[in-house]
């Protein structure tokens, strides 16, 4: 088994949570691949996926460059070995909804929301945002951190909808809902991390664009089929 990572970023010059994160993942040996200034989020994971020529029992990670994880390292291989382990699952994260509703913002609070992070721009200076249960079922994941075996990505498509306009938006929620919609069970795990994006770049046009069509191209409202 080998385990992947892959990690957008704009710049071959890396800030230093993110070269903190190259290390972190690299000193467990995961073989990290920088994905530099890339166009789409989609055409990038899946071009990146593709090349591997993994074996289905691999590992994939999917995270932004701006996460530092805080688990210990031994833990958090072991959390990661463990959770994509079970039977039946999908994609596992550490913040999710078990629940989605019509408007399709998963962090809604309507939307039974699973899972615990914390937010800010050092370890000093942060602040917890607890969604809810730090390990359950859920619906959808959101995409600062995202890990699956190969052979659940080799059973869904991972293609960036025609529909969509923007190339970097709901990519997290597409995917892991395509992963539950062919049989999956995506899981909220106890991963530790701190995210220093506060979200700013939800207000922006491509972002309500493509909720919209992830709207309407599924049955909302839309509940895991049990926890």
């Amino acid at each position: 088994m080998r385990i992947f990572a892959f990690i957008p970023t704009r710049s071959q010059i890396l800030s230093p949570t993110a070269q903190k994160l190259v290390s972190y993942l690299s000193s467990l040996d995961i073989d990290v691949k920088l994905l530099i200034n890339e166009k789409s989020i989609f055409e990038a994971y899946e071009k990146g996926f593709k090349s591997l020529n993994a074996d289905d029992d691999d590992i994939v990670i999917f995270c932004h460059d701006d996460i530092d994880i805080i688990t210990s390292p031994e833990e958090f291989k072991e959390e990661l070995v463990r959770a994509t382990g079970v039977k039946n699952a999908g994609f596992v994260g550490v913040a999710g909804a078990a629940k989605l509703s019509k408007q399709c913002v998963w962090w809604q609070p309507e939307n039974k929301l699973r899972g615990f992070s914390f937010h800010g721009p050092s370890r000093s200076e942060m602040y917890p945002t607890y969604f809810g249960r730090l390990q359950a079922k859920v619906l959808v994941l959101d995409g600062l951190f995202l890990a699956v075996k190969a052979k659940v990505l080799k059973n869904i498509s991972m293609k960036k909808p025609a529909q969509f306009k923007g190339e970097w938006d709901f990519y997290d929620l597409e995917y892991t809902l395509r992963a539950y919609e062919a049989g999956y069970d995506n899981w909220v795990v106890p991963i530790i991390l701190r995210h220093e994006s506060p979200g700013e770049l939800v207000g922006r046009d491509s972002w309500h664009q493509n909720r919209l069509v992830f709207s309407n191209s599924h049955m909302f409202p839309m509940e895991i089929r049990d926890e």
